[in-house]
């Protein structure tokens, strides 16, 4: 991270996990940019804002690494995550926006696969070694995701990274380590 960087919020991951720093800002309802920066030299940025994952977007992070894992209905959109992924380039952004204005792109269709390259990217940060975050508070997100915003929690973008996953790719945990619903006794949960 840039020493010329003015941030809220740094550190590294020694004491705090990353679940714990999300929570953190999305529980304060803060609005900005969290960016993560993974051992294998990339870094993932996470928009938050309202208490919610707005966008998630990343440098050092090869495309075609995020096309792989996109299923044949999204495959015919693996072009888009060049200008999606890492590119700063405000004019290509904006290009995207025209062709979503002007129908030649689907609206629902470009949304699933910026959820689906969040989920892909947030994966990174909880598979991969983490090193250092800092959080920028007042960052708007990138303009195509003022237009499609993603407006999930952090749970529910995971869950989706999960089912995207081959089966070998998730952890195996024991039947006491998973979660049940149990009623405490004495106590209704409903």
């Amino acid at each position: 991270m840039s020493e010329n960087t003015k941030c809220d919020l740094t550190g590294t991951f020694a004491c705090f996990g990353l679940r714990e720093i999300i929570d953190l800002l999305n529980n304060g309802i803060k609005t900005g940019m969290l960016t993560v920066d993974v051992e294998n030299s990339s870094r993932v940025a996470i928009y938050v804002d309202g208490g919610r994952i707005q966008a998630v977007t990343a440098s050092g992070v090869d495309s075609e690494f995020v096309s792989s894992k996109m299923p044949a209905a999204l495959s015919e959109l693996a072009p888009v995550l060049q200008f999606t992924v890492g590119s700063e380039r405000a004019n290509e952004i904006d290009g995207l926006i025209g062709l979503l204005d002007s129908e030649a792109l689907d609206p629902r269709l470009m949304k699933k696969m910026l959820r689906l390259q969040a989920a892909i990217l947030l994966r990174t940060c909880f598979t991969q070694p983490v090193v250092q975050f800092q959080f920028e508070s007042d960052v708007t997100v990138p303009h195509l995701f003022e237009t499609l915003p993603l407006n999930s929690s952090l749970l529910s973008i995971l869950v989706e990274s999960a089912l995207i996953c081959d089966k070998e790719e998730l952890p195996q945990c024991a039947d006491d380590q998973g979660f049940v619903r149990k009623a405490i006794r004495g106590q209704s949960l409903d």
